[in-house]
């Protein structure tokens, strides 16, 4: 095997335990008659373990009859081989077997991704109907107090800390997720009227229109694709409050 391959070797089944959680190891080559544990315990605990769990094992042993196969089966055995075996044999074995957990890592990388992937069009799904639900509520506002409430109902629905301005011609409303906006706050919200849609602003991010200006406190920066996401909702919430207003 060492013409081959990287290979620790080990005489106990103790031994083994504590070899196979600490290094990166592809396989475990495990005889059945050992000093002390034997190999189907051994066996049994490296699947115990969360950090060998993955680990196939292939049982040598000299006598591998029906009761035998079954008990390598149930502690979570992956292969058998029956004693003396042939270089080439156990080289074969080993390739199918590396070969099989390559298939099933990438097969697994394929699930998780295309979980991943559907979650992600779930919540985005999710998050654009909170948006649909904003623009049904807006219709029915007849004034900016209803209009600001109804911003600051479809935010908290994005778990999202505001502070917000609406402007129009019958007023303005300055309002936060807490209350009332602070006097620097709503000097800040003015001046966002002038600048461009969309701008970070250290660890918050300001959206504005000319009726309406938003300051988003708690934005989800450590996760760009939900960032972007929301983001993206968040034009859209408030380029609908800007259409009402007028």
């Amino acid at each position: 095997l060492k013409n081959h391959y990287d290979v620790t070797h080990v005489t106990s089944g103790e031994r083994c335990l504590e070899v196979a959680g600490e290094g990166e190891f592809a396989v475990v080559l495990l005889d059945v008659m050992l000093p002390g544990m034997d190999g189907y315990t051994v066996c049994h605990q490296l699947k115990e373990n969360p950090l060998t769990t993955t680990l196939p094992v292939l049982f040598l042993s000299s006598n591998f009859g029906t009761a035998d196969r079954m008990r390598g089966y149930e502690v979570g055995g992956f292969d058998c081989l029956v004693k003396p075996a042939a270089p080439e044999e156990l080289l074969s074995k080993l390739s199918i077997i590396l070969r099989m957990v390559d298939e099933r890592d990438s097969l697994q990388e394929n699930v998780t991704f295309a979980v991943s992937t559907a979650m992600t069009a779930l919540s985005s799904q999710a998050e654009l109907g909170v948006v649909l639900h904003f623009f049904k509520t807006s219709f029915a506002c007849m004034s900016y107090q209803d209009l600001a409430n109804a911003i600051l109902a479809a935010v908290k629905e994005f778990s999202l800390d505001v502070s917000l301005q609406l402007r129009g011609r019958f007023g303005t409303v300055n309002i936060s997720s807490q209350g009332r906006c602070s006097p620097l706050e709503t000097s800040v919200l003015s001046t966002l009227s002038t600048i461009d849609r969309v701008v970070d602003l250290g660890a918050r991010t300001a959206v504005s229109y000319d009726g309406i200006s938003l300051i988003l406190k708690n934005m989800p920066r450590d996760n760009p694709e939900l960032n972007g996401r929301l983001k993206d909702h968040l034009v859209m919430l408030a380029e609908g409050a800007d259409a009402r207003i007028r």
